[in-house]
């Protein structure tokens, strides 16, 4: 049986609008989220830190938003990476935007200079 999908479009003509202050709670509720969530259950938040010069990742004040829904429910959120750190040039011969962040430390650089911290998510 295929899963049911719902789609919300991030643009918004006021602040009214936005995602996260009317579409995404209407989104969890449609999802059952408040059914999922139990007190002290650790939910992981999966997202996309992106890649240096690039700008194709949620904003960080999308998952803080997720990160609070979470809490108000009584779990615990952690954010993770979903894609990985990309395999470095000089192992693969071939560069794409995601040879520059091979180690942890590099890869921590771009979550950092995109503003992925546990300050700004509220979570670690």
């Amino acid at each position: 049986m295929p899963s049911e999908v719902f789609y919300f479009t991030a643009r918004s003509h006021s602040h009214l609008q936005s995602l996260s202050k009317i579409k995404g709670p209407l989104a969890l509720k449609n999802l059952g989220f408040e059914e999922k969530v139990k007190k002290n259950d650790n939910v992981v938040i999966k997202t996309h830190f992106g890649a240096e010069e690039n700008v194709r990742y949620l904003r960080p004040s999308y998952i803080r938003f997720l990160c609070d829904y979470v809490k108000s429910l009584g779990g615990a959120p952690a954010v993770a990476e979903s894609c990985g750190w990309g395999a470095p040039e000089e192992f693969t011969g071939i560069h794409t935007e995601y040879s520059g962040r091979a180690t942890e430390e590099e890869y921590l650089k771009v979550a950092l200079m995109h503003g992925f911290t546990p300050e700004t998510m509220g979570a670690p």
